[in-house]
């Protein structure tokens, strides 16, 4: 659970990423409940979904310490050869939005010039869309 400091924080880092959007009154749901209904757009926002605040705001409170580990387990990984389980955020390529991913699978390369880590089942991931890398079932 956020806390007001973390919730006010994090509205600071998502300035001018994300489009305030404000409520509107539903005249036809208010009429179906019999009560005020008010919907709150979030598909409005550029990614389509409220979800990009999540990421967004994980992915831009990361340390530099943190970003270290990930870049870590990359390279264990990749030398390894085990499989491990990775969670990152995919644009929507038809519309706007997106979604959180978890992929489980062994990396076969890492294209740093693409900024990208490609597993064996041709899956590529963009590595600075990579929010965690949790070890798989064959890993370690």
């Amino acid at each position: 659970m956020l806390t007001l400091k973390e919730f006010k924080e994090a509205r600071s880092v998502l300035s001018g990423v994300i489009r305030t959007t404000n409520l509107v009154y539903s005249d036809a749901f208010s009429r179906a409940t019999g009560n005020h209904v008010y919907i709150k757009p979030e598909n409005m926002q550029v990614t389509g979904a409220y979800k990009i605040r999540g990421a967004y705001y994980k992915i831009s409170t990361l340390t530099e310490e943190e970003k270290a580990v990930l870049d870590e387990k990359l390279r264990y990984l990749f030398e390894a050869g085990g499989e491990a389980v990775f969670t990152w955020f995919q644009p929507d390529e038809k519309k706007d939005g997106g979604a959180y991913i978890t992929n489980l699978g062994t990396i076969k390369k890492i294209d740093p010039l693409q900024g990208v880590v490609i597993l064996m089942d041709g899956a590529a991931i963009p590595i600075e869309d990579i929010l965690e890398i949790e070890d798989g079932p064959d890993s370690f």
